[in-house]
C-alpha cells in the first residue's frame, strides 16, 4: 500500500467537489461525504479531480470576510490479490520540519491500541519531553478534551476501511480524510473557545485537560507556534506494522508548509501575524516518497 496526500480549502459560499460547507457544524459531514464520493467516482466528484488538487490552507477563520474550512484527503493505493481489512489512516500535524520523524510509538506516533472498551486504535497527541509535538485530526467531530479523554475519540468508519482486491490484482484506490480544524479558535457557536490541547504536557497526558495553570488552547495557539508545519498521513495496517525507529516513508505521505508569520500563544503577538492568512502545502518539499507495499 502507499498513500498520496492533498489538502483542500473551501469558503462558506463555495461548492467544491459538488459539495458545500456553509459553517463549522457542517465540516465533518463535508469530509465524510467527500470521502465516499471520491471512492465511488474513482477520484472524481462534482467534476473535480483529486489528482489536480493544489489548494492553500488558511490559518485564520476568515478570508476576505468569508469563513473558510480546511481539509486533508489521502488516496491509498493497494496492489494485491487478497484485499486488506481494517486499513486505517491517521492524520497528524507536526509543528516543525525539524521534528524527528523516526517512527516511535512513544513520541510523535503515539496511539491508543484497541481494547474491550474501544475497538479501534486511535492516534494520540505526540509528546517530546514536556511539550506536545503533534496533534491528530479526524473525519468525525473532535471530542471535547476539556471534558473527555482524547482516548475516547473515534474515527470509524470513515478512516477505517476494508479494501477489496481487484480480481486481476490491479491497483485499486480508497480515500480517507480529515477536517483540519487548525483555524477554528471558537466552537461552532462562535463564542465558546475551541480549546483542545495545552502547550505543556498535562499530568493526564491525553486529558481531560482542566489545569488552570496549564490550560488547553485552540490548535492555532497550542501547535502552530512557528513558521514551519508538516502534515503526515500514516497508513495503520496492523498485520504489517512500521518497525520502531525506522523512516516511516513506506507507509506515510508528507506535505510541508511555511507560514510567513509566527503564530504565538499570546493573542497580542498573534495579531501581528495576521498577514499570514494562507499557506500552500508543498509536495515538492516532502522529505520522503511513499512506495507501494505489494501484498499477496
Amino acid at each position: 500500500m502507499s498513500v498520496d496526500l492533498r489538502v483542500l480549502s473551501i469558503a462558506e459560499d463555495e461548492t467544491r467537489f459538488g459539495l458545500s460547507c456553509p459553517d463549522a457544524t457542517s465540516a465533518p459531514l463535508y469530509i465524510q461525504t467527500l470521502i465516499a464520493a471520491l471512492k465511488n467516482g474513482k477520484g472524481v466528484a462534482g467534476g473535480e479531480h483529486f489528482a489536480t488538487l493544489d489548494d492553500q490552507l488558511f490559518v485564520f477563520p476568515t478570508h476576505k470576510k468569508k469563513r473558510v474550512f480546511n481539509f486533508a484527503i489521502a488516496r491509498v493505493h493497494y496492489i494485491g490479490t487478497i484485499g486488506a481489512q481494517s486499513v486505517r489512516v491517521f492524520f497528524r500535524l507536526f509543528p516543525a520540519l525539524t521534528t524527528s520523524t523516526g517512527f516511535d510509538l512513544s513520541h510523535n506516533y503515539r496511539r491508543r491500541d484497541a481494547d474491550a472498551g474501544h475497538p479501534d486504535p486511535i492516534p494520540r497527541a505526540g509528546i517530546h519531553g514536556t511539550e506536545y509535538t503533534t496533534i491528530p485530526c479526524f473525519a468525525n467531530n473532535r471530542i471535547d478534551s476539556t471534558v473527555e479523554t482524547m482516548d475516547d475519540q473515534i474515527d470509524f468508519p470513515f478512516n477505517v476501511q476494508d479494501i477489496g482486491a481487484d480480481p486481476q490484482g490491479k491497483e485499486v484506490f480508497h480515500f480517507f480524510g480529515c477536517w483540519l480544524d487548525i483555524n477554528q479558535p471558537y466552537k461552532p457557536d462562535g463564542v465558546t473557545p475551541n480549546n483542545v490541547l495545552p502547550v505543556n504536557v498535562d499530568a493526564k497526558k491525553d486529558g481531560p485537560f482542566r489545569d488552570p495553570a496549564n490550560p488547553p488552547l485552540p490548535i492555532q495557539k497550542a501547535i502552530l507556534r512557528n513558521s514551519h508545519q508538516c502534515l503526515i498521513a500514516e497508513i495503520s495496517f496492523d498485520p504489517i506494522s512500521i518497525p520502531g525507529g525506522k523512516d516511516p516513508s513506506i507507509r506515510t505521505s508528507w506535505l510541508s508548509a511555511t507560514w510567513p508569520g509566527v503564530i504565538s500563544p499570546i493573542p497580542e503577538l498573534t495579531a501581528r501575524a495576521a498577514r499570514s492568512t494562507a499557506s500552500r502545502f508543498d509536495r515538492r518539499r516532502r522529505p520522503c516518497r511513499p512506495t507501494k507495499l505489494r501484498m499477496s
